[in-house]
């Protein structure tokens, strides 16, 4: 299977559920791992999976897209951080730069923060350094995929008071990113809500103790931006990057996404 010339190349099958893997270049690894509820397909749509000197390796989660979905909430939590060295280790990658969005940066940064030897840089973008308030914000929305019939429901169940027209239009947004009622399972989705509280709880010490340089990248008008900002002066090689009038759901469409995290990753991975 090929998107706009990014080929689906590998399905994983040792170790854990079946994990489809998108890969394109050639050069420096880069592992990309996106948020709850998309596909590595949202990779081609930031227009991050054909960099010069860069092999893209895009995934899809466990319980999302292609790959394996299985329904108890133990199969999710730090396996999924574990899958981030099963793609290594398929591949024969000792150590990659890993750049997350959202839910795929909190996986970024709790591998990097667990297996510091396989990280070379960390790319947290749409979220940060979490804890208590974001697993509980996960726990919610594992209870809301769990009592909804399909995405679209438990999408306007998590936004009680927007506008219809608004609602319609984030739903649009989330299908160009790869998401569509059809693809989701939302046993799988409840699930990994439910166990992300393992992966978001990461203490100061273990920030602190990423040894490596760090970009975090956000929307303006991202509600998340301030976990992402909490790491500066934590993680000794941190940068930000703020994409003006952007929020949680546009931000990666912005050419200035991609620009930022392409200039980052030219420096820590082609320019020394």
């Amino acid at each position: 299977m090929a998107e706009h010339g990014v080929t689906v190349a590998h399905r994983i099958e040792a170790g854990g559920p079946a994990l489809a893997v998108r890969e394109a270049g050639q050069g420096a690894p880069v592992v990309f791992l996106h948020g709850f509820a998309s596909t590595g397909a949202m990779w081609r749509l930031a227009g991050l999976m054909r960099v010069e000197g860069l092999r893209a390796i895009a995934p899809d989660q466990r319980g999302h897209g292609a790959s394996g979905k299985p329904h108890g909430a133990d199969d999710y939590g730090l396996a999924m951080v574990d899958d981030v060295l099963r793609v290594l280790d398929a591949l024969g990658i000792e150590a990659a730069h890993l750049a997350g969005y959202s839910m795929g940066a909190e996986i970024a940064l709790s591998t990097a923060a667990r297996h510091p030897g396989r990280v070379l840089s960390v790319v947290a973008a749409g979220s940060g350094w979490s804890g208590p308030a974001e697993a509980e914000s996960y726990a919610r929305i594992g209870r809301l995929m769990g009592a909804s019939r399909d995405f679209t429901e438990a999408v306007r169940q998590m936004r009680p008071g927007m506008d219809p027209k608004g609602v319609e239009a984030m739903l649009r947004l989330l299908a160009a990113h790869g998401i569509e009622d059809s693809d989701q399972d939302m046993a799988a989705l409840a699930a990994c809500a439910g166990g992300m509280a393992e992966v978001v709880t990461l203490s100061g010490a273990d920030i602190a103790g990423i040894g490596v340089p760090v970009l975090g990248l956000a929307g303006e008008r991202d509600g998340e931006r301030a976990r992402i900002e909490a790491m500066a002066g934590v993680v000794p090689d941190f940068r930000m990057e703020v994409l003006e009038g952007r929020d949680h759901l546009d931000a990666v469409t912005d050419p200035a996404f991609a620009a930022a995290v392409t200039g980052f990753l030219r420096e820590v991975a082609l320019d020394r």
